[in-house]
């Protein structure tokens, strides 16, 4: 990620250290996985991802969940996302029970799935 794209979504973020610390963290892991599947990913995706998992971590410092998705959203899905997304938010898992919610996933695994088909 680019040391601009990656500086923007860490000062929009307002995050403690700690919270910076996962987030740049989970937004390698996150890179790592999407360069797999996709060469040129752009920067507006990478500052979508990374404002989302921006305000993942502050939901679960918070304690706070989101409302379920509903099913016909989830399905459209591929499962290899949901999965991805499932194995990058248990890296978080010390903050808590509301980064392994199914709303968190499927909103991670729609950012991941758009990407790798350059969205």
């Amino acid at each position: 990620m680019k040391t601009k794209v990656l500086q923007q979504i860490l000062r929009d973020a307002s995050l403690d250290e700690a919270g910076n610390v996962l987030l740049k963290k989970t937004l390698g892991d996150i890179e790592d996985l999407l360069i797999d599947t996709r060469k040129c990913i752009p920067d507006e995706r990478y500052l979508a991802v990374g404002h989302h998992m921006a305000e993942v971590i502050k939901r679960a410092q918070r304690g706070e969940g989101l409302a379920k998705i509903d099913q016909e959203t989830e399905d459209q899905i591929e499962a290899s996302y949901k999965e991805k997304s499932r194995n990058i938010l248990t890296s978080l898992k010390s903050l808590g029970n509301t980064t392994s919610s199914s709303s968190e996933i499927i909103l991670l695994a729609i950012h991941l799935q758009c990407a790798s088909n350059g969205f």
